[in-house]
């Protein structure tokens, strides 16, 4: 082609020649293609059946009418698919047994010793309220094993597997609830897996010297083979109504 052409750049035309017979010559080539009369106004002239800048094969530099694609002879890039290998679930599993075969016995064991606590400190509650109340009201007040489920009469039973009543003992025969005696509170039975006994069927608490009669209590597992973890809570009230607790023997 002569000196007769048009120069791309960045999508502005330059003439290098008289703008209408440049036109004139590129449309009797039958190479380009005009958008517009007007030459100046005109997008960048495009070869018929080459693509566009930026498409494959092409100059890497983005036309104004073409976004940027990646050459066809560039090998195509793989990302590496997330997750576990088969080594390395194997090896996560096994750590996790090894974690849960130490973990669950101890945790059992905490969860028993617990729970055998808490049984002591409700026994050792009730007992410091009769206490209290015999200060309060100035009359004897007995902790006694209830004889049912429904807590409303005492028996005479040394295992206190029903709970207990505590109430005024100021009339009748002692460890009865009588005459004019009056309940003030009642305790839910031992928690599921641990039993109750006492020396005696109640405790009761004088308002005078001398009144108020030694006891104890053992809280045990049901279970004895469950003895040698949480052993056994020894609750002992002495003749002058003080209350202590303490570890004992699985005998």
């Amino acid at each position: 082609m002569d000196n007769h052409h048009l120069t791309i750049y960045t999508g502005v035309a330059r003439k290098s020649a008289s703008p209408q017979r440049s036109a004139d010559f590129l449309n009797a080539a039958g190479k380009f293609t005009p958008a517009f009369d007007d030459i100046s106004l005109r997008p960048p002239l495009v070869l018929r059946g080459v693509p566009l800048i930026g498409m494959p094969g092409i100059c890497r530099r983005a036309s104004l009418y073409s976004r940027r694609v990646r050459d066809a002879h560039m090998r195509p890039t793989y990302t590496r698919a997330a997750g576990f290998s088969l080594v390395e679930l194997i090896t996560g599993m096994s750590v996790f047994a090894v974690l849960v075969a130490i973990g669950v016995p101890a945790f059992t064991n905490l969860v028993s010793n617990q729970r055998i606590a808490t049984q002591a400190n409700s026994v050792v509650g009730a007992l410091n309220y009769a206490r209290a109340e015999v200060a309060a009201r100035s009359v004897p007040v007995t902790v006694c094993a209830a004889s049912s489920a429904d807590r409303t009469a005492c028996g005479d039973s040394t295992n206190w597997q029903f709970g207990w009543i505590i109430f005024t003992d100021r009339s009748g025969n002692p460890g009865v609830i009588d005459g004019t005696d009056e309940v003030l509170q009642t305790g839910e039975p031992p928690v599921a897996g641990f039993d109750i006994t006492a020396s005696q069927a109640y405790v009761r608490f004088g308002f005078r010297s001398g009144e108020t009669l030694a006891q104890s209590f053992v809280i045990r597992p049901v279970n004895m083979n469950r003895c040698s973890i949480t052993e056994t809570r020894v609750i002992n009230v002495t003749a002058t109504g003080r209350v202590s607790t303490a570890k004992g023997p699985c005998s």
